[in-house]
């Protein structure tokens, strides 16, 4: 169904009024949306576009939605499956003052079994958020014994993270199970951020080969293998933010040749994470540092990104990816150049470079990891 985009807005106008299908809107600009995206659903039939105001599609772009929005879809679609029954939000565990996002029955064999479903709506966790949401739903599952416990999120984990959660009896609601699970569900469900998110296509086989790259390349200081690893990193950047940041300027002195950066993004983001680093700490470029090192980072090598972090400079946000994590020592260091001079450094292992990637790869956004460091990092402080 060809047509001009300005006989398509009428017909929008005539069947859902001149407002944003999202917020309701009519007192500002609306322009033509794509329920689900033409790549994936190659549909030009009138039912699959709606009107959309600047705002909300700025929210939609960046996967921006609120868990009470993910929570009622996750109920809508539940309800029409033939499989569960008597589907609940919001329960109450036992007189607790702990609930339930969902609570659900679900058919096994000739028996229904319960199920308690908590949601979270970001893609990725890093470790230490994982486990506080473990030791979260370990308290559901003392007070609800019957049940079992389910994680829905719109994402998908590492082998890593799912052997932990299925280790504690932890069922797992990745965006690939409820993909599978409520195909038909989803399809008869307009929404304008799930049913994108549940039928767009996924690049499985890159994101594959960048993590078995990376797994391939031996940690330590060899030429060849550090050379390799720089390279890697530098491929994986590209991926991960190619779409908003700049490729990767690499091996960048300072004036006196002093310090050495292994690479440099340049960050022109007007909206989302990105946008908010470049104000938060005047970063209008990113700098970062590879280090195929063996052990931890130290001290050191904090002090040294430091040293090219410079408000009339890159600017204050600096990371550094390395295989094996940092210890305790630069922690402490990264709390004292914060404290003192507002420069925030961040330190990437080889378990958040997967997740980032994965996420990447399910078409969310691989800057939820980065975010959650920042905000353990600050509020441990």
């Amino acid at each position: 169904m060809k047509q001009n985009r300005q006989e398509l807005y009428k017909q929008l106008v005539d069947l859902y009024g001149e407002k944003c299908y999202i917020c309701g809107r009519s007192d500002v600009l609306l322009e033509i949306e794509d329920l689900i995206p033409q790549s994936a659903s190659k549909t030009s039939q009138l039912s699959n576009f709606r009107l959309i105001c600047g705002e909300d599609k700025v929210r939609k772009s960046n996967k921006i939605f609120r868990e009470v929005e993910y929570v009622q879809y996750l109920n809508d679609i539940i309800l029409k499956n033939n499989n569960f029954r008597n589907t609940e939000i919001e329960v109450a565990l036992n007189e607790t003052k702990y609930r339930a996002d969902l609570i659900t029955q679900r058919k096994a064999g000739n028996k229904w079994e319960k199920v308690l479903i908590e949601v979270k709506v970001i893609p990725t966790f890093t470790e230490l958020r994982l486990r506080e949401i473990i030791e979260q739903l370990k308290i559901f599952k003392k007070y609800s014994k019957d049940h079992k416990i389910a994680l829905a999120f719109p994402g998908i984990l590492t082998n890593k993270d799912n052997e932990l959660l299925q280790k504690d009896g932890i069922e797992v609601w990745d965006i690939n199970y409820i993909s599978t699970k409520f195909f038909k569900e989803i399809a008869s469900t307009p929404h304008p951020l799930f049913q994108a998110l549940f039928t767009s296509k996924k690049n499985v086989a890159e994101h594959n080969k960048l993590i078995m790259d990376l797994k391939s390349i031996n940690p330590g200081r060899k030429d060849k293998d550090w050379s390799k690893y720089q390279k890697h990193i530098e491929k994986i950047l590209d991926y991960l933010f190619g779409s908003v940041l700049s490729s990767p300027i690499t091996e960048l002195s300072d004036h006196f040749k002093i310090n050495r950066r292994d690479f440099i993004l340049r960050n022109y983001a007007e909206t989302g994470f990105w946008a908010h680093i470049r104000t938060r700490y005047l970063a209008d470029y990113i700098v970062l540092d590879a280090k195929n090192y063996t052990k931890k980072v130290t001290k050191k090598e904090i002090l040294q990104i430091s040293n090219y972090l410079k408000v009339h400079g890159a600017g204050l946000f600096g990371i550094i990816v390395t295989r094996n994590g940092s210890d305790n020592g630069s922690y402490y260091t990264c709390r004292e150049i914060w404290a003192m001079d507002k420069k925030l450094v961040i330190v990437l292992d080889d378990n958040d470079i997967k997740k980032m990637i994965i996420a990447k790869a399910s078409t969310n956004n691989p800057e939820e990891i980065i975010r959650q460091k920042i905000e353990q990092f600050r509020l441990s402080m």
